[in-house]
């Protein structure tokens, strides 16, 4: 469901309603961490740990993505190359650390996953 208003009738709820406002003050906070998250590894992370590092942040707790994510859009995400994303999650398959089907795809070793971001 979506939810559209102007946005001087949400600067007027969040200030005259406390949940709405703590609410929308937690929507914020995590759209910035995710920004800066991202600025974070876009200047200090390889090519494949930015792959590497969207997987993790798709899959959350779960460990896994339903269904599995395109390859030109973790590209897109982690602002490499189609190519250099598709290696990338090769090389996780061959080395045993995610597993993926038509259906999801599953980290099988996130600790390992983690590791490989540089």
């Amino acid at each position: 469901m979506l939810l559209r208003a102007e946005a001087r009738r949400i600067a007027a709820l969040v200030a005259t309603d406390a949940q709405i406002g703590a609410g929308m003050a937690r929507l914020l906070a995590r759209q910035l961490d995710r920004a800066l998250d991202r600025m974070m590894a876009r200047t200090t992370y390889t090519a494949a740990g930015r792959v590497y590092a969207e997987l993790l942040a798709l899959a959350g707790e779960a460990d896994r993505i339903a269904p599995p994510p395109k390859v030109t859009m973790l590209a897109l995400c982690a602002n490499t190359t189609r190519e250099t994303a598709s290696r990338a999650i090769a090389a996780l398959i061959r080395r045993g650390v995610i597993s993926r089907d038509e259906r999801e795809l599953v980290i099988l070793a996130p600790r390992m996953l983690r590791e490989l971001i540089s």
